[in-house]
């Protein structure tokens, strides 16, 4: 098999996907990696594995149209929880007024995602909540030999 890249240099095989920098919850047969911020891509060794297929590949949380501003996050055993800011709602200044805190608890491989939206703004905040979430299926061999995600058997958009 040539290996060599047009360009001159050799190309690598794909690689089993670091897992060290993610946020992992666990209970029995079931493991959710996601990044720090609690959102699940697909990207590398990220999702939601239950009998070592990946049954979840996309989490994403989104508030309006700007992007939420990871604060903090950790995990123990089965539980996980992310705190976001979003900068782009509520009273303009140096102090953010919005925040979202995601609250995951993996039980019996049933992933639960509570996300609360607090408002310390001085007027109503009216925005829309966005859930996204979507699987590809795939075997974790697949995922541990660097296969990249699947196309998505479902992606299920949620607005509230």
């Amino acid at each position: 098999m040539d290996r060599t890249h047009p360009a001159g240099f050799i190309t690598q095989p794909p690689r089993q996907p670091w897992v060290h920098d993610l946020t992992i919850v666990v209970d029995g047969n079931a493991t959710a990696l996601s990044r720090p911020d609690g959102t699940i891509t697909g990207e590398g060794a990220q999702g939601l594995f239950v009998d070592d297929v990946r049954s979840l590949t996309v989490l994403d949380v989104a508030l309006g149209d700007g992007p939420l501003a990871h604060v903090v996050g950790g995990a123990v055993g089965n539980v996980a929880e992310f705190f976001s800011v979003a900068r782009h709602l509520g009273t303009p200044g140096a102090d953010p007024t919005v925040e979202v805190h995601r609250r995951r608890e993996l039980t019996a491989a049933v992933l639960v995602e509570t996300v609360t939206v607090t408002s310390r703004a001085g007027t109503v905040v009216r925005s829309d909540l966005r859930i996204r979430l979507g699987g590809d299926g795939l075997d974790i061999g697949e995922v541990k030999a660097g296969r990249p995600a699947g196309p998505l058997e479902r992606v299920a958009p949620l607005v509230g």
